[in-house]
């Protein structure tokens, strides 16, 4: 019985699915990744402190690009309270640090920032919280009627503020990227299934011949590997 499998061709078109596969797998990972996203800060997310800091300091997962990147703080009461001068660290660029006011009293301090990264320029928005406890140890509480800091870098974000968020041309870049690697893996498989698939299929069924033939699928397949 014979077999459609032509061992050159077969063997030349694994090689190149394979590699092509490997690329994708160490190329598309990293494009989607591409965004400063907050790994820790001191304060951290949800700390209960006695005394208000001095300075709010960020660390996120790529270096920022301090032009566009920034970051605000407002009290309970929708009222700033940092110092305007939100930067990049000068000794890691990965880091972004805002100082505080003097003094600060109790409350709920909510913290916004936008990083836009340095690798691709997206643009990534977020915040968090932490609390200066009352003198008698009580916490502050947020108006659950208000969201502070919610128009905060033209990050308005009526369902709350406590999330990261990305901007418009970032969700497109985004779902380009998620159509563009689908379409990738999907051209993988059908490669793969032409070719431990159809190329060994029996010859001695002329109608199966005839379709491998003539099959728009196979056509398409035939003009790529000349």
């Amino acid at each position: 019985m014979k077999s459609l499998l032509r061992p050159h061709r077969t063997q030349r078109n694994i090689l190149i699915a394979l590699l092509f596969a490997l690329s994708l797998t160490f190329t598309l990972p990293a494009i989607a990744s591409a965004h400063a996203i907050l790994l820790r800060s001191d304060p951290a997310k949800d700390a209960v402190l006695n005394v208000a800091p001095q300075q709010v300091r960020m660390w996120f997962s790529e270096d920022l690009n301090p032009a566009f990147s920034t970051a605000a703080i407002v009290n309970a009461k929708n009222q700033p309270v940092d110092q305007k001068d939100a930067h990049v660290a000068a000794g890691d660029s990965k880091e972004m640090d805002i100082s505080l006011k003097p003094n600060l009293p109790p409350s709920v301090y909510i913290v916004i920032y936008r990083t836009d990264s340095a690798e691709d320029g997206h643009i990534l928005r977020g915040s968090f919280i932490f609390t200066v406890a009352n003198p008698d140890g009580s916490l502050p509480t947020l108006n659950p009627n208000t969201i502070p800091g919610q128009n905060v870098l033209s990050g308005g974000n009526p369902t709350g503020l406590y999330t990261g968020q990305l901007d418009v041309p970032t969700t497109f870049s985004l779902i380009m990227i998620t159509l563009v690697e689908l379409g990738a893996v999907f051209w993988v498989g059908a490669q793969l299934f032409l070719i431990f698939v159809l190329q060994l299929a029996p010859t001695n069924d002329a109608k199966l011949n005839t379709i491998n033939q003539e099959a728009p699928f196979c056509s398409c397949w035939r003009s790529l590997r000349r």
